[in-house]
C-alpha cells in the first residue's frame, strides 16, 4: 500500500487477485469499499485510517495509512 503518508490516492499491490479493499477511520465508520486497487482519497480528512484487504485465495491484509 503505497504512499504512505498518502494525499490523493492509495494504491495497493499484491501477488494475489484483490477481491475488495474497505477504508477505515479510527472509529470503524467504513468510509470507502472498492474493487480497484487505485483509490481515491483527496476528499478524507487528514488522519490516520486502516486499509483492508481482500484477496481471492482468502487472505486478508490490513495496514495503516496515514492522510
Amino acid at each position: 500500500i503505497f504512499p504512505n503518508p498518502a494525499n490523493d490516492e492509495v494504491n495497493v499491490v499484491s501477488s494475489e487477485k484483490i477481491n475488495q479493499i474497505e477504508i477505515y477511520n479510527l472509529t470503524g465508520e467504513l468510509m470507502k469499499k472498492s474493487t480497484q486497487t487505485k483509490i481515491n482519497i483527496a476528499d478524507f480528512p487528514s488522519g490516520i485510517y486502516f486499509v483492508k484487504v481482500y484477496s481471492e485465495t482468502g487472505t486478508q491484509i490490513q495496514k495503516l495509512i496515514k492522510l
